[in-house]
């Protein structure tokens, strides 16, 4: 299989190795799926393809963000902003912009791609100014290891000496408890005013 994924320049052309994780993921479970996207990853940037390894593993991933378990929280772009508001003064480093992504991108559909990602969020802030902006470096560079993985397997790992990893989960910890406050707050006002 991995022999194959080499000739993947784009996800339409992965589907044969997202049918074989299908299959992987109903008779072995979670961990050994990602077993198999980090061993896919792993031979793209063997064969110095990290663009390409970063894409599949990337796109795998939010493939299997539903088997997963991973709930989705309807988030518009005013109330993505709402929170990244209230978030900031827990950033204290440039890099923590990971923590945001990892719940963005797991939990509310914004876009996986990191360059699409900061777009996404530059729009939404529509010219308001962040003590620390989103940038491409301060995520490419870092999500890395377990920061790459979805935030479901943050709390696995939790517990660990990592200073550096437990930041990033004091501040994937919070900004998920806020999104998840905004959209229930949202849902419970329009139910209210529901005329059905």
């Amino acid at each position: 299989m991995i022999g194959y994924a080499k000739s993947l320049p784009t996800w339409e052309d992965a589907r044969p190795i997202a049918n074989y994780l299908n299959w992987q993921f109903r008779n072995s479970g979670t961990p050994e799926v990602f077993a198999r996207i980090d061993s896919i990853s792993r031979h793209f940037k063997e064969q110095g393809e990290e663009a390409i390894a970063e894409r599949v593993r990337r796109q795998l991933e939010m493939r299997f963000q539903k088997m997963l378990g991973l709930p989705e929280i309807n988030l518009s772009d005013e109330q993505a902003v709402t929170a990244l508001m209230e978030v900031m003064p827990l950033i204290s480093f440039d890099n923590q912009w990971v923590a945001i992504y990892r719940i963005l991108v797991d939990y509310c559909k914004f876009p996986s791609e990191i360059q699409a990602f900061c777009h996404h969020i530059d729009n939404c802030l529509a010219g308001r100014r962040l003590s620390r902006p989103c940038r491409y470096q301060n995520i490419q560079k870092y999500l890395t290891g377990i920061l790459a993985k979805p935030y479901k397997q943050w709390l696995a790992y939790e517990g660990h000496q990592d200073t550096g990893f437990n930041r990033q989960k004091r501040v994937a910890d919070k900004f998920l408890a806020i999104v998840r406050r905004i959209a229930e707050n949202t849902e419970n006002i329009s139910s209210a005013y529901s005329f059905t």
